[in-house]
Parts: C-alpha cells; structure tokens; sequence
C-alpha cells in the first residue's frame, strides 16, 4: 500500500514539472554496463509500418470507404499489411506502404485518391501494436497504443495494477527494439531526478519491466554473460512468454 501511495504522490507531482520533457533521450547513464558497440541512442522513435501490421483507415467525407466493419460501422477490422508490403484498398488497388510512418501513408493516400474523390481527408491509425508492462506489477499484460497514446512508463505502470509487494522501484527498465538493435533505459523510482529525466512517450511494442527485488544486480555478470544481455534476454523471454499464453 506505502509503494502505491508513494507512486501516485509521485505522478501528480511530475505531471505538472514534467510536461516538456515527454519526449527526452533515452539517457546515457543507465544503471548497467552497455555493450562494447551500444547502439545509437534517440529522442523519438517515429514507429514505420511493418508486415502485419493491421491498419485503420478513415475517410471523413467517405465513410463507406473506410476499413470500419459495414455491420458496424464503431468497430474498425482495419486492413493488413500483406507480407509483399502492400495493402489493397477500395479504388486505389495494391498500394506498397512498409516502412512509411502514419503521417507519411495519409499523405500518400490523399495524393492517391485526389483524382477520384473531392477532399479524401483521411486519418491512419495502426490497431494492431501494444506496449508491454511485465514483471512485477499486479496485473501484468499489454496496453493498446491507441488508446492509450502519449503514455509514460510510471502511468503504464499504474494502468497495470501498480507495483506488487516484491516489486524492485529502483531498477524499473524500459526496452525498445529488437534483441540485435536495441535501446534499454533505467528508471528509479524513488529517484524524483531519474523519474523527471525519463518521463518519455512510449512506443509502440516498447516494454517496461518491473524486476523483482532479490533479482541478482543487473550491474553484475552472471556466469560470464553481461548483465546487459542478461536483462535483455530475461525481458524478451518475458515478452514471449506473454504472447504464447494469451494468443
């Protein structure tokens, strides 16, 4: 209950201190050893679609273009990034759109459907990706990236249920990319600078891990492995572990 309290004392304060710094590095000073070759680090990662992908289309002048199901129209089955890279749309045909951003597919929409509609205004959404909360939160599991756009890693862990009673506040990590290009970051959150410092927008397929507190010290090389590839296996396998039950 005192970690609770704590946690919510601590998201009332920073939301109003805060607010400018949503989308700040991920620092350099995480609390573990980084690789020989880190990768480089960012300030915003612009998410670009990928295979998969299963995306929502709008048109706010033509409704009965957009991917919304025809039994109902509140419900958006979307369309799916074939694995060529294309989507076949109303119209248009095949278009090739993997690797464009949102803004990137709306605009290339707009030109493609300008010589056969008046105004095609259009909004792209991606209903498919979610941010992942594991480790020790109570209620463990994934946020939809709609929903819940422009979330923190303190709000997300909060949307979870909170921390639990083996929860370790001091070492919370943040992961994003994949095992061979990764950034990870370290947040401590009885540390009001390092909760300031790193009060970030999540991305989509980002993961905050909560570790339990008798984890071994993620500074320390653990039979011969380092601690960085060490966490970073431990969190993916969590990940997986994750999707393989709930699928």
């Amino acid at each position: 209950m005192f970690i609770r309290y704590f946690l919510m004392i601590f998201l009332s304060l920073f939301l109003l201190s805060c607010s400018g710094h949503q989308n700040q590095l991920f620092d350099k000073d995480v609390a573990i050893k980084t690789p020989a070759n880190p990768p480089m680090l960012y300030s915003k990662r612009v998410y670009k679609i990928a295979r998969g992908d299963r995306l929502s289309i709008r048109f706010y002048n033509y409704p009965e273009l957009s991917t919304t199901s025809k039994e109902n129209q509140h419900e958006d089955v979307g369309v799916e990034v074939g694995s060529d890279g294309c989507i076949v749309l109303p119209l248009v045909k095949r278009l090739r759109v993997v690797g464009m951003t949102k803004g990137q597919l709306q605009s290339y929409l707009y030109r493609k459907y300008s010589p056969y509609l008046q105004d095609p205004t259009l909004k792209v959404e991606i209903l498919n990706k979610r941010i992942y909360v594991l480790g020790e939160v109570k209620n463990p599991g994934s946020l939809d990236c709609i929903r819940y756009q422009g979330i923190t890693p303190l709000k997300a862990i909060i949307q979870r249920g909170g921390l639990s009673k083996y929860a370790n506040p001091h070492a919370i990590k943040v992961l994003r990319g994949d095992r061979r290009n990764y950034k990870l970051m370290s947040i401590d959150l009885t540390n009001m600078a390092s909760v300031r410092a790193r009060n970030i927008v999540l991305q989509p397929d980002d993961i905050v891990y909560v570790p339990h507190n008798k984890a071994k010290d993620f500074n320390m090389p653990i039979n011969g492995v380092s601690p960085t590839l060490s966490i970073i296996n431990t969190i993916f396998n969590s990940v997986m572990t994750y999707k393989a039950v709930t699928n």
